[in-house]
């Protein structure tokens, strides 16, 4: 069995805390049969090949480097996909620099994927410091069990990235393409593996400190601002425009997407109001609070 973790390392304010917590989490895995990927966007290489040897670590690495910004994240994330395919891996474990995960992480995800092509653990969401906000998110937000149904995730995402591990000898992503305008790589992901018939599991007993910090690309306060409401609109006018040949759901999504546009062009503070006022943000999962102009039209 081939098990290759994944990491994308980028600039970042806090990079040597992050980069001392995440690789510590990962060194400290008590399932040690795996190949670490390190992939360097913007940062050096060699500065990072020396804190490995700073920190004795001694199992077998691959390294992947570009100049900062030459691809996009997602397509960072697509070319780690093809190149564990390619190099007959048969699990991918997705884990974000600015995290720390449980030392048991690999080890229940293994024993827990069974037949299931991809799998989602469970989250701590903290602060910087990695000070608790939410002690289990899976508990605080009734994360189902297991999904096969791509429609449980049509109006938002429950599968972060650093929480994915695929199957790689089941999920069939060899013929995987990647659109060029699409902004959330996990959402994406999820939902053509759903639509392709995969199902997935949570591994509820290990967790992943899910760090909130100002260069998050997206938190876990879903509370709309207008920065948060355009991101949104961006996010889920992409997805749905691509999957809507796939199913009339995605179409009817596309479609109201379109109609919010034309009411946010003169009621955008109004429409902040009313999804901040009579929405409770707490068991909201990602992209759930952009929400159509039928959702909301006991308020408009």
């Amino acid at each position: 069995m081939k098990v290759i973790v994944a990491v994308v390392l980028y600039p970042s304010k806090l990079f040597d805390n992050f980069l001392d917590d995440c690789l510590t989490s990962i060194f400290a895995q008590s399932y040690k049969d795996f190949t670490l990927a390190l992939f360097c966007d913007g940062i050096s290489e060699s500065a990072i090949q020396k804190k490995l040897e700073q920190m004795n670590y001694t199992q077998p690495i691959i390294f992947y480097s570009q100049p900062l910004g030459q691809t996009t994240p997602s397509a960072i994330r697509d070319f780690i996909i093809k190149s564990s395919i390619q190099q007959n891996f048969d699990y991918l474990c997705f884990v974000d620099f600015d995290e720390k995960i449980d030392s048991n992480r690999i080890e229940m995800t293994l024993k827990n994927m069974h037949s299931y092509d991809f799998s989602y653990c469970n989250a701590r969401i903290t602060d910087s410091a990695l000070n608790n906000k939410i002690a289990n998110i899976h508990q605080a937000k009734n994360i189902p069990a297991t999904t096969n149904n791509h429609l449980e995730i049509l109006d938002k995402n429950f599968i972060g990235l650093g929480a994915i591990t695929l199957n790689l000898r089941q999920t069939k992503l060899y013929d995987f393409r990647l659109p060029s305008n699409i902004i959330v790589f996990d959402w994406f992901l999820a939902t053509h593996m759903l639509l392709q018939g995969a199902s997935g599991v949570a591994i509820s007993n290990t967790f992943t400190n899910y760090r909130q910090h100002p260069e998050s690309f997206v938190g876990a306060n879903h509370y709309l601002d207008q920065h948060s409401l355009d991101l949104g609109i961006r996010v889920k006018k992409n997805h749905y425009q691509h999957f809507r040949e796939f199913h009339p759901a995605y179409q009817n999504k596309y479609h109201q997407i379109i109609e919010l546009e034309k009411f946010l062009r003169y009621n955008s503070e109004k429409y902040i109001h009313i999804i901040n006022s009579h929405f409770d943000p707490q068991p909201m999962w990602w992209w759930e609070n952009i929400k159509t102009l039928e959702e909301i039209k006991e308020w408009i």
